[in-house]
């Protein structure tokens, strides 16, 4: 049955319209979602597109690891300088050719976070992941991971102390040799 003044076929045109349109408005929904659980994500992100390896999203975890710059449509070579010549680079790059995901734990990274601080070591647990395009072809490296100076730090402080309580002890069970010889 034709409705008055619609063409035929023109009812389901609109109703094939409407359902597109829901489905849009639901998609956007889950992107907004995901986006916001990306950029709140309490371990750091950042993708990287293409052989250049652009900045093309990271989130506020990135952003505070590496001082708040400016990154977002720049290599990673022109917004973090200063990792040149300690292999990072060329993990990237091995990561884009080979599309094997790379693992760190603990690696230590030197860089500045502002322009006022002197370079410092940070320690950091990572991953470079291949993003795959519809063809399974390499597009792009995701980044994720921690910030673990301080667990390091407090590792490094703890194994120190232990040394130092061994050397304590071993001067104690000589000095108590010495007086139990005398």
């Amino acid at each position: 049955r034709q409705e008055v003044g619609r063409l035929p076929g023109e009812t389901d045109l609109l109703q094939r319209a409407r359902e597109a349109e829901t489905a849009s408005r639901t998609l956007q929904r889950e992107t907004a979602g995901l986006r916001d659980l990306f950029m709140q994500a309490p371990g750091f992100m950042a993708v990287l597109s293409g052989p250049d390896h652009v900045f093309t999203l990271s989130n506020a975890a990135y952003q505070q690891v590496i001082g708040h710059r400016d990154i977002i449509g720049k290599t990673v070579a022109e917004a973090l300088p200063e990792l040149a010549g300690q292999g990072f680079f060329e993990i990237i790059d091995e990561v884009y050719a080979t599309g094997v995901t790379y693992q760190a734990q603990e690696a230590p990274v030197t860089y500045q976070r502002t322009p006022e601080e002197e370079p410092a070591t940070r320690y950091l647990t990572f991953i470079y992941a291949p993003l795959l395009d519809e063809h399974g072809a390499v597009d792009g490296i995701f980044c994720e991971g921690f910030d673990v100076t301080a667990a390091h730090r407090a590792h490094d402080l703890a194994e120190r102390q232990r040394h130092h309580l061994e050397l304590l002890v071993a001067e104690l069970n000589h000095r108590v040799k010495n007086t139990l010889a005398i």
